[in-house]
């Protein structure tokens, strides 16, 4: 469970994919003016260095942020996200790029708030210094599946759960039905946000099953394929799950996946699981 480090996949199409749908949710909750507060569960290190030695064995991120780095316009909707990524290379030249808890601490507001949870010691200590200058954000060297069950509500009650396991374990497909219906049982208003990958295996054929018969409701998903599935193995798409939406959200994922498809992928389909 502890071997899997993202950064070796950082910047990827997947990521491009995973952020952008991250950036609309966020900027959806901003709309009003109550608090509200932002939960990682597999945080990561927040910030990455794709010219590291494990980035450039992979160069997964010549699939997604390098095709739409030099790219003069992105979608309004994602200004916020693309303006991150030329602020932490002012010198134009690709170097780093954010992760998910890099790119909410950019997007919230002062009187907003961050739970960051990693449980891999390395991922962990780097986490704690690419964030250490941001006040709003909590960092726990813990189990981010125990916070969804110990750590909700939060106080603000209003928010989003960012749920983005490495699925090295079975369980994070075969439980990720039953540990939603357990994180919306302490917190039946909030976002809850699931990444899962497209492999040709199919665990997420069968994860999108289980949590459309849990009983669940207003259940949006959003999916890229980036490449044939025919064509090799491994991961072929990106996929996003979203229990709670926002109102509209839909219109805009499908808009800014239709881009994104332009750029870097195949097709995407942006349609309700479950709805209400």
């Amino acid at each position: 469970m502890l071997s899997y480090q993202h950064l070796y996949h950082a910047g990827s199409n997947i990521d491009c994919h995973k952020h952008s749908v991250l950036c609309l949710l966020l900027q959806k909750l901003k709309e009003k003016e109550t608090p509200f507060c932002y939960t990682d569960l597999h945080s990561a290190r927040g910030l990455y260095d794709v010219h590291c030695p494990e980035a450039l064995k992979t160069r997964e991120f010549e699939t997604g942020i390098v095709r739409l780095w030099p790219l003069g316009e992105w979608p309004e909707l994602l200004a916020p996200y693309h303006d991150l990524v030329k602020k932490i290379n002012p010198d134009g030249q690709l170097r780093y790029y954010p992760g998910s808890p890099y790119l909410a601490a950019a997007l919230l507001r002062a009187q907003d708030r961050l739970m960051l949870y990693e449980l891999h010691p390395q991922e962990f200590a780097a986490l704690e210094q690419n964030m250490r200058h941001e006040k709003r954000a909590q960092c726990f060297f813990a189990d981010g599946w125990k916070a969804l069950a110990e750590s909700l509500p939060p106080k603000e009650n209003r928010g989003l759960v960012l749920i983005d396991p490495s699925y090295e374990l079975k369980e994070d497909y075969t439980r990720m039905a039953e540990r939603l219906a357990k994180g919306l049982q302490k917190w039946r208003n909030g976002i809850f946000v699931v990444w899962y990958p497209l492999l040709l295996a199919n665990g997420h054929l069968r994860m999108l099953e289980g949590i459309k018969n849990s009983g669940l409701r207003k259940i949006l998903i959003s999916e890229i394929t980036f490449r044939d599935p025919a064509n090799g193995q491994g991961i072929y798409g990106s996929g996003m799950l979203i229990v709670n939406p926002p109102w509209q959200i839909e219109q805009q994922i499908s808009d800014v996946s239709q881009w994104l498809v332009a750029q870097i992928g195949l097709e995407q389909r942006c349609e309700w699981l479950v709805e209400e």
